[in-house]
């Protein structure tokens, strides 16, 4: 008869991928159940069986090792490195897309401060509810270590860069919840769902465990060059595009900047798989969860407007826009992420650890 210590094991060994249970399970709950001294027979086992729970480090173990196989690595199953390969790019990217703009801040904070005087007066920001410039040179230097984070995920060393990642979450985390406690009308709920996205990011850092292909440095260091140098753009835009200050403003906030970079990744994804589909099988999947989250942040950020009594029409039609674009451009997305899964779910699944 099957005790309930076994039962509730049984139960968080769910979490594994079931081809691996079908092969493990009786093997690892006989040796959990033999390692706690379940099958002694004395009164303290009888207790055990009846009352006992898989502790903190089996459970932790346990989630290890579902991430390991969930989220495959080198020799894993071809849908698990599919969902692997898919998570560990969003990560990078996310960490690319971070990177990017804490270098775009720290670089043009004198210009911002008016102390750069080749270039025009900046334009006036929004009004954040965060305290002053205290805040601001607290801001620019948590950016750093979104620069240190992304580096050290690239150069293969992803324990370090999960922690130098949790410094710059932590204070997103510090500064919604000042605003929730001293804005009148609190934190907006774009706000709590851009941190939560950022939540989710670091936590997709998991998947780079040991089992993980290395990261192509070279390639996600010229990204991230790359990135630096064209993020001027976004400077120019704030400051010279022939619009008003409020339309500039919300084409090319947080949500406005990742439609509409995942619209342009998506956009070039699709010009060029025909040629990359068999040695990146995982993209289409990448930049549809990266077009979901995007979409969801600027239909939010639409919503945010709505509640805070309407906006002038120029801004809902570039927000609206940009959301619209960026569905267009994530439905053949879905079609291709479809296809492979559908291609993997059809090929053989050889369970080798």
């Amino acid at each position: 008869m099957t005790s309930r210590l076994e039962q509730r094991y049984r139960r968080l060994l769910m979490l594994l991928p079931a081809s691996y249970r079908r092969r493990w399970e009786d093997d690892m709950a006989h040796t959990f159940l033999e390692c706690v001294g379940a099958e002694e027979d004395t009164e303290d086992a009888a207790y055990l069986r009846d009352h006992g729970r898989p502790d903190g480090h089996e459970v932790l173990s346990v989630l290890t090792l579902a991430t390991r196989l969930r989220l495959g690595g080198v020799d894993a199953e071809p849908r698990s490195r599919l969902w692997g390969d898919a998570i560990r790019a969003v990560a990078l990217l996310g960490l690319l897309f971070h990177a990017v703009m804490a270098a775009t801040e720290i670089g043009v904070m004198p210009w911002l401060a008016d102390e750069f005087s080749p270039l025009p007066s900046s334009p006036t920001e929004p009004a954040s509810g965060l305290p002053g410039e205290a805040w601001r040179l607290a801001s620019d230097s948590v950016g750093l270590f979104a620069i240190a984070a992304f580096i050290a995920l690239a150069v293969n060393q992803p324990r370090p860069a999960r922690w130098l990642a949790v410094v710059p979450l932590a204070a997103a985390w510090v500064a919604r919840i000042y605003e929730a406690v001293s804005l009148p009308g609190g934190t907006p709920p774009g706000a709590w769902l851009i941190v939560l996205v950022d939540t989710a990011l670091v936590l997709a850092l998991v998947a780079f465990h040991r089992e993980a292909p290395p990261v192509r440095t070279r390639t996600w260091v010229r990204a991230f060059v790359a990135g630096v140098l064209l993020s001027p753009l976004h400077v120019i835009g704030l400051w010279a595009l022939p619009v008003e200050q409020d339309v500039r403003f919300a084409a090319l906030d947080w949500p406005g900047l990742c439609a509409l970079s995942v619209s342009a990744a998506g956009i070039a994804y699709l010009v060029l798989h025909p040629s990359a589909a068999v040695r990146a099988a995982h993209w289409p999947l990448t930049l549809l969860f990266l077009g979901l989250a995007a979409l969801v942040l600027r239909g939010v950020s639409i919503a945010d407007h709505v509640l805070r009594g309407g906006a002038p029409a120029a801004v809902m039609a570039v927000c609206a826009a940009e959301a619209v674009l960026l569905l267009v451009v994530c439905m053949p997305l879905a079609v291709l992420a479809g296809r492979a899964t559908r291609e993997l779910r059809r090929s053989p699944a050889d369970m080798t650890t």
